[in-house]
């Protein structure tokens, strides 16, 4: 789970950067500063284990699923 958020929020901070002029537009598209993790942000296992807190299993889905909309936001981005 903090691997998915640390990875959503440098995403957002360097969007944040390039909006604020700090970086060029084309910043957006160096691999170095787009959206990484996906091997491990994506994995859903521990979401179904029984082992753990239903809060513990609601913060894991919810954190994928924030990555996973901020995957696709890189990707259009990529795509543009």
């Amino acid at each position: 789970m903090t691997t998915r958020l640390s990875h959503c929020l440098a995403w957002l901070m360097i969007q944040k950067a390039i909006h604020a002029g700090e970086l060029p537009p084309e910043a957006a598209l160096d691999p170095d500063k787009r959206l990484d993790g996906h091997e491990v942000c994506t994995v859903t296992d521990a979401e179904g284990d029984p082992e753990i807190s239903d809060e513990l299993r609601s913060l894991l889905t919810r954190s994928r699923r924030l990555f996973e909309r901020v995957s696709r936001l890189d990707d259009r981005i990529g795509n543009a």
